[in-house]
């Protein structure tokens, strides 16, 4: 079974090295950015980042303050996380609500392309609010989200 608990820096490496080719391809095409520095800057930026275990760490999540209700909401994993999906799925709630908490709402893009990230992303109470083309660094498209908390 899955659980979560406040993330350290360490998994930051252990993460970025195992980040799912899907995760992976999101934050290249976006930012360029590796994954440890994907990891790292979510870590640094967000105010109650969390990690996703198993019998090692699985994922990361967190929300990155933009104004003084209004968090950027991230999360990025690894193939870990299809080893219990049910599991998985049942602890995604606790952790959004969790790094919501300080904010009256979240937004952020994903992946067009990426259908498993929209059914989730649905399923966790997010609207998709529109459309974005030639978007990040290789000009993808990518659908806006938002939820308020």
């Amino acid at each position: 079974m899955l659980s979560y608990r406040p993330s350290e820096l360490d998994d930051c490496s252990y993460l970025a090295k195992h980040i799912r080719k899907a995760d992976l391809r999101e934050i290249t095409d976006t930012a360029g950015h590796s994954p440890l520095e994907a990891f790292v800057a979510g870590y640094n930026a967000s105010l109650r980042p969390l990690t996703i275990m198993g019998d090692v760490p699985v994922g990361m999540a967190g929300a990155v303050p933009v104004g003084p209700s209004e968090g950027v909401v991230w999360m990025l994993g690894t193939e870990g996380i299809k080893a219990d999906r049910v599991s998985f799925i049942r602890q995604s709630r606790g952790v959004l609500n969790e790094v919501c908490e300080p904010f009256d709402w979240v937004s952020n893009c994903v992946d067009k392309r990426n259908t498993l990230h929209l059914k989730w992303l649905s399923w966790l109470g997010f609207s998709f609010l529109r459309e974005v083309e030639n978007f990040g660094i290789n000009k993808i498209t990518v659908y806006e989200f938002a939820r308020v908390c």
